[in-house]
Formats: structure tokens, C-alpha cells, sequence
């Protein structure tokens, strides 16, 4: 793959969905749909992380196996026709979660490093790519070490870079430690693509674009403004800044 995410060689903005009731997700894609290619899940089980959502609050597993059923009356993403869905694994068992995301249509999963463990993780990659997955990414929090990514590196499709220290919630602080990540990781591995996720606005988009990064999951800086089409826009103006100018 190469070194940016779409043929006109644009950088991706995509839109960061933290929900604690599926239509809760319903809504906010709802909000971004005609305007961003891809959606990133946030799912958190109050466990790996200190925030619960969807769908680990009471009584909602049910719902994800629904979803994944793709029965006459199973739920479906919305707007899946158009959207492609990838989700962030905050959890400290992604196995079964990621295998009933992937059946329900998600095609890009990305568990963090810290929750897998090397002789076992092949295998959870292959029965999620038969659930369905087109790509696995792996996740790395400031304090991560880059070499953890060495037993996975041959099955990565993205490696995402955590721009925050606290994770789980948005409207967090930029860490400036996730340029020098970003130069590590590309140095290391080339070949894929890099995500930035927590702590992306106008402001660390400044730095941002001047990296090898090209990908960048926002969150705040697209549901907390009052012109959503408006921020999207002018964030991917500054994702897509020629270096120099």
C-alpha cells in the first residue's frame, strides 16, 4: 500500500464514533456519512480502558450478535452501502468482540498491542479474517515500545499511533512524544500506512502534516463545532498541506 490512502493521494480525515447505544452510532454517522469514506468505532469495555459504550453497557451484546447475524430482522451499519466502518479495540479481550464486528460488516479492526499476546494472536487474526476483515491494524499507546510490533508486522494493514495518554475519551490533549512515534514507526515499517488517533485538530495538524502519518481519527474537533461540513473540510485542508507551505 502506499503512502497515502486514496488514488488522488489525499490524506484521510476519518471521523472517530464513540457511542454508549448503537443509535447513538446511528446518529452520529448519520452526521458524516455524505462526507467521510470511513468511520473509526470506538469500543471500549471499562476494562482495558475506564469508559464503557457500545456495546458493553447492559444488555448490548445481544444486540452486536444481531448485527452480526445478518438474518431477515438482524440490524445493519448504517449506511453501509457507503461507509466503510473500521473499529479501535480498547478492550482487554478483542477476540470474540472483533470476530462479531467483522460478521457484522466492519472491515478494518485494530486492537492495541497491550491486549494481544504473540502465541495466540495468529490465530485470532485468521478467525477474524474469516469472520470477514479485510485488514488488521495494531494499536500503540505514547509509552508503547515499537518493537512489539514485530510479531505482527507480516499481517498489519495500519498501525495506529495514539496521540493521547489517557484513551477512551475525546477532547484530550495532543502528546507531542506521537511525532517522534510516527518517524520510529515509519523508519521500522515503510510499507504501511499510519494512523494518528486522540488529541488531532487544526492545531497538532500543523505537525501532523508534516509527517509520514496519513490518517488522522478525529474526534472533538468534528462533533463539538457547530458547522460539522465546515470542520471536516478545513481539517482535511490541513491534514493535506504541502510540506513547506
Amino acid at each position: 500500500m502506499s503512502d497515502t490512502d486514496l488514488t488522488n493521494g489525499e490524506k484521510l480525515i476519518i471521523p472517530s464514533i464513540m457511542g454508549e447505544r448503537f443509535s447513538d452510532i446511528e446518529g452520529l454517522v448519520d452526521l458524516v456519512h455524505d462526507i467521510a469514506p470511513w468511520v473509526q468505532l470506538d469500543v471500549m469495555d471499562g476494562r482495558f480502558v475506564g469508559s464503557t459504550g457500545w456495546p458493553y453497557e447492559d444488555g448490548q451484546w445481544a444486540e452486536l450478535e444481531k448485527l452480526a447475524a445478518h438474518g431477515p430482522l438482524s440490524w445493519e451499519l448504517p449506511y453501509g452501502d457507503s461507509v466503510s466502518y473500521e473499529a479501535h479495540l480498547m478492550v482487554a479481550e478483542p477476540e470474540r468482540v472483533g470476530a462479531l464486528l467483522a460478521k457484522a460488516g466492519v472491515k478494518r479492526l485494530i486492537p492495541h498491542a497491550l491486549t494481544l499476546k504473540p502465541a495466540e494472536t495468529p490465530g485470532i487474526f485468521a478467525r477474524w479474517r474469516e469472520a470477514g476483515a479485510a485488514e488488521i491494524g495494531i494499536s500503540l499507546m505514547p509509552d508503547t515500545p515499537v518493537s512489539v510490533i514485530e510479531p505482527y508486522a507480516a499481517e498489519l494493514s495500519v498501525i495506529q499511533i495514539m496521540g493521547i495518554t489517557t484513551i477512551g475519551r475525546q477532547g484530550e490533549a495532543f502528546d507531542r512524544r506521537a511525532i517522534e512515534r510516527i518517524a520510529e514507526v515509519h523508519a521500522a515499517y515503510p510499507g504501511l500506512p499510519i494512523s494518528v488517533d486522540g488529541g488531532v485538530n487544526l492545531t497538532s495538524l500543523e505537525l501532523l502534516a508534516l509527517t509520514e502519518a496519513t490518517r488522522f481519527i478525529i474526534g472533538s474537533a468534528l462533533f463539538r463545532t457547530d458547522n460539522l461540513p465546515l470542520a471536516y473540510r478545513q481539517l482535511k485542508r490541513a491534514a493535506n498541506m504541502p510540506r513547506g507551505g
